[in-house]
């Protein structure tokens, strides 16, 4: 036994990676990401700390409550302490590309802008030109323009999705409903197509409310019928557009309708982008129809593979729909909970993190 303790070297002690998180988990897109270096924590892999702001106050992060934060509650700091250097790091779940602050930029080492806009930022698109130099900088969004020297510390990332106030609720909603479409064989779903959206202002003056008239109008011309339909939050829709009205629903309501359906249905989000209703399809592995998204996450879904690809003028609604049989949908289904297990999820996400982190040490 002596012998054998000579010849075998005792094992060095694994150093877990050291997390720490601001502890202001509200509102709701911030949680996404501490739900994901929870569940790591649970299972032994990282060593995980919520800590006040005046921690990161202390490495010389900008103030939360004055500029740039107005419009920026959506912001999650973070700090990797890997080997012998700590990480700084900014995730930041705001829509929009433009709404970066540069002294959170600046003191970060990485910068994660999340949602559907991401790719604009991977390709530099839009960053320059007419359209940058026309935005307006409103004080309460962003007093300035993106310090593009800075760039290079900005990732993409995929963006968050509504969830519930705690850790606990969350990791039990998720361990409800993950996969849960593909638990009923699409062929007995009671319902052809699902779609659930917002109706918040006058078509004439919002591009995003036009394409979801024109979708209606188009299914109501096509003789489909969706399961489900607009809630208003805002002005009273056009008359012909009043049939599909339907209250608000919780979103354990919204995930236990789309599992009623073959397939769900969307608009485009903001500015042509990914929706974040694309989240919820992905984690239910559903199929879905959508436009193709002019910026997508950091992993792309792809037309045909991961949704039904229809035209911007959605004129060929039914024609697509009529492509796909019960098993290719499923099939589909299938790929998209694949997806949302190794790139979306919470779990996907901060090991995603973790990984970016590590490139830079």
């Amino acid at each position: 036994m002596r012998i054998w303790r000579r010849l075998w070297p005792r094992q060095k002690p694994v150093t877990l990676p050291r997390v720490r998180v601001w502890n202001d988990l509200d509102p709701y897109k911030k949680i996404f990401v501490a739900q994901g270096f929870y569940q790591l924590a649970r299972k032994g892999e990282v060593d995980l700390e919520l800590v006040p702001y005046r921690y990161f106050r202390a490495l010389g992060a900008p103030e939360p409550n004055g500029p740039p934060y107005h419009s920026h509650k959506n912001i999650v700091l973070l700090e990797v302490a890997l080997r012998d250097r700590s990480v700084r790091i900014v995730y930041d779940a705001n829509d929009l590309y433009y709404k970066i602050p540069n002294a959170l930029l600046r003191w970060a080492d990485i910068y994660f802008k999340s949602n559907y806009q991401e790719s604009y930022l991977r390709t530099g698109e839009r960053l320059r030109g007419a359209y940058w130099d026309d935005l307006t900088f409103r004080p309460e969004c962003l007093p300035e323009p993106l310090d593009l020297t800075q760039t290079a510390k900005i990732r993409p990332c995929s963006f968050t999705m509504h969830l519930f106030p705690t850790l606990e609720e969350n990791c039990h909603f998720l361990h409800q409903w993950t996969g849960a479409w593909l638990r009923t064989p699409c062929a007995h779903k009671p319902h052809q197509l699902f779609y659930l959206g917002r109706w918040w202002a006058d078509p004439t003056d919002n591009a995003d409310v036009r394409l979801t008239q024109r979708l209606l109008e188009q299914v109501h011309a096509s003789g489909l019928v969706v399961y489900g339909g607009i809630v208003r939050v805002g002005v009273e829709p056009p008359p012909p557009l009043r049939q599909y009205l339907h209250p608000e629903v919780r979103l354990d309501e919204w995930v236990a309708m789309c599992c009623k359906a073959q397939a769900g249905l969307m608009t485009r989000g903001l500015d042509g982008c990914a929706s974040f209703k694309t989240l919820n399809y992905l984690m239910l592995g559903a199929p879905f129809v959508a436009m193709e998204m002019k910026a997508n996450f950091w992993r792309p879904l792809q037309p045909e593979v991961n949704y039904i690809c229809i035209r911007d003028d959605v004129s060929d609604l039914a024609e697509q729909v009529a492509r796909f049989s019960p098993p290719q949908l499923e099939e589909m289904g299938r790929r998209n909970l694949d997806h949302w297990q190794h790139y979306i999820c919470p779990e996907a996400t901060a090991r995603h993190i973790l990984e970016e982190a590590e490139r830079i040490c």
